[in-house]
């Protein structure tokens, strides 16, 4: 299996589940597409209102009671602080051995919000801290909301925008169209 068949195969399993905002992480080690949790991991996919521990993203970042704050403090709950959970808990004691890359490809119908932008980021320098300057750290996060890249709303009267601003048009390997933003 190619990683954007299994990109193809995420997006099938997110969508099958209907309506809603869903996501899922799959984990590459050493550039082998391989989810056996030995050789490589894939959470389950996740709905909106998952939530659990937020890991990545430090509430006392923000000032009390501001936009970004009270943003921060709804976006806790959302799918991607649980996928990114499971796929950190895996790395840190389901996997064996030091790898020489781990790629995290996280998979959505809809694009992350702008805290969720920031956990994902805080999920990279967390393996690249995890695993040292010698493994090829890479993540990438593929959606296919439609319209753009990029669109703003609001949550529970807050404003938020979901996906990345002005991403080129991309599509996976079978055709479909999707967007890609690779995580520095």
């Amino acid at each position: 299996m190619t990683r954007d068949q299994a990109v193809s195969n995420s997006l099938v399993a997110i969508h099958d589940r209907g309506d809603g905002l869903y996501n899922q992480v799959l984990v590459i080690i050493n550039g082998v597409v391989n989810f056996d949790e030995v050789a490589g991991y894939c959470t389950q996919v996740v709905g909106a209102g998952s939530g659990g521990s937020d890991t990545f993203l430090n509430l006392a970042q923000y000032q009390k009671d501001s936009i970004e704050y009270n943003e921060a403090r709804l976006s806790g709950r959302d799918s991607e602080v649980a996928c990114l959970q499971d796929a950190w808990d895996w790395l840190t004691t389901g996997l064996t051995g030091t790898p020489h890359s781990v790629a995290v490809v996280v998979v959505g119908n809809i694009g992350p919000c702008i805290p969720c932008q920031r956990r994902i980021k805080a999920f990279r320098d967390a393996i690249v801290h995890r695993f040292g300057a010698d493994v090829q750290v890479e993540v990438e996060v593929i959606y296919d909301q439609d319209d753009a890249s990029a669109w703003d709303t609001e949550r529970s009267n807050i404003p938020t925008t979901y996906g990345y601003r002005d991403l080129p048009d991309s599509s996976l390997s079978d055709g479909t169209p999707v967007w890609r933003y690779q995580v520095t």
